[in-house]
């Protein structure tokens, strides 16, 4: 990241970011991400920065890369479209970045890849174009951004710099009353949560919203402020994750829907009767061994299906997405919408502003009783008030 820095005034670690307007001091190279995930979101995207991938969520894992600029798209189906965004202010070798871009592409099952770098020939251009990559310099964003309205000091919701930037890293300085820290949270939002399959995603999301909330009705003043952010950051993974599985089941009865869901919840990425067959295999193989010792040892009968459980909130999860499959149209676009009335109303504790919502979403109406419906499963599973969202207040 470059040192060069945007004109503004230094703020405490805690600080109440709403009070003050563009004055967060952050690098040329951090402002040139917020940017394209600005451009990204109002491409239609739900956008998210700063993501670590990893090939795993071993605390041992290799880092594969960060992504600047990350957007997912839904389609109306649930099915997606992902674009990442690689963004290069400073001295970069155009080649060279552009091959490397094409591995890392391919290993992280991304769609569109955007270099973002100026001063590129033409010649390199072509060349990452016939590997499915767009090279963009500083003019082509501009016009980008006159195309699709976006003004200059356009700061909102999540590409807000002012209350967005280097939040990851002050959840992580968090200390509760009990000596515990946010660290796994912040680092599940930050890499890991894009390791996991998509029901680990929904459970993980969901035990950390209840971590968080607890956290956040006995922490200090200044730091809620970081806590709701998390918790708003799980609430849009979590609906995410949520779309993911509607893609997966979108085509199958509502009976079909709850084996898959039930199956998912319970077992992940191994199912239910793969897990039981690993689990009898292990057991023979065990009591093989102990009958060479003791040939009279009686084993007990072994129960394939002991701690098999669903989550007690998988019916309810199974009511969500069968609503969701069942009304497509009522939550298209739902990512953006939450993200941004999140972000820019609840975090920053405004009034929420319905014109600036259906200037910014076109079937806003439509779709405003649908983020009612995510923020009541979240407040009924995680046991939050449904006083603590404004949005649930009207």
């Amino acid at each position: 990241m470059e040192k060069e820095t945007v004109q503004g005034q230094q703020m405490s670690l805690f600080e109440d970011t709403n009070k003050v307007k563009n004055v967060r001091k952050v690098s040329k190279g951090a402002l040139l991400e917020f940017r394209l995930q600005r451009l990204l979101f109002f491409m239609g995207y739900f956008t998210k920065r700063g993501i670590i991938m990893k090939t795993s969520a071993d605390d041992l894992a290799d880092e594969i890369t960060d992504l600047d600029a990350y957007g997912t798209y839904i389609h109306k189906d649930f099915s997606v479209k992902r674009i990442w965004a690689d963004c290069k202010s400073g001295k970069a070798k155009p080649l060279e970045r552009i091959s490397w871009i094409k591995g890392i592409r391919t290993s992280v099952k991304i769609d569109d890849v955007i270099f973002v770098k100026s001063g590129v020939r033409i010649n390199t251009k072509q060349f990452a174009r016939r590997s499915g990559i767009l090279v963009l310099d500083n003019d082509t964003i501009s016009k980008l951004e006159k195309d699709f309205g976006i003004t200059e000091n356009d700061w909102r919701g999540s590409w807000d710099y002012n209350t967005q930037y280097d939040n990851i890293n002050k959840l992580k300085k968090i200390v509760a009353y009990n000596g515990r820290d946010l660290k796994n949270i912040a680092q599940f939002i930050e890499s890991n949560y894009w390791v996991f399959d998509y029901y680990a995603r929904i459970k993980k999301c969901i035990t950390g919203l209840k971590q968080l909330y607890d956290f956040h009705e006995l922490a200090k003043e200044d730091e809620k402020y970081i806590i709701k952010w998390a918790m708003y950051e799980l609430i849009s993974l979590f609906t995410l994750a949520t779309l993911n599985i509607c893609r997966e089941v979108y085509y199958l009865s509502d009976v079909d829907k709850k084996v898959i869901i039930n199956d998912g919840m319970i077992s992940g990425e191994i199912s239910a009767k793969k897990r039981a067959e690993l689990v009898d295999a292990t057991y023979k193989m065990a009591i093989g061994l102990v009958k060479q010792q003791i040939p009279d040892f009686k084993p007990m009968q072994l129960d394939l299906n002991v701690g098999l459980n669903a989550p007690e909130y998988c019916n309810k999860l199974i009511d969500l997405v069968n609503r969701i499959t069942n009304n497509p149209l009522n939550y298209f676009d739902i990512l953006r919408i939450l993200d941004f009335s999140l972000m820019e109303y609840e975090l920053k504790d405004v009034p929420i502003n319905e014109e600036d919502l259906q200037e910014l979403f076109n079937n806003y109406r439509q779709v405003k009783g649908s983020v009612k419906t995510i923020l009541h499963f979240v407040c009924d599973v995680c046991n939050i008030p449904i006083a603590f969202f404004d949005l649930l207040k009207k």
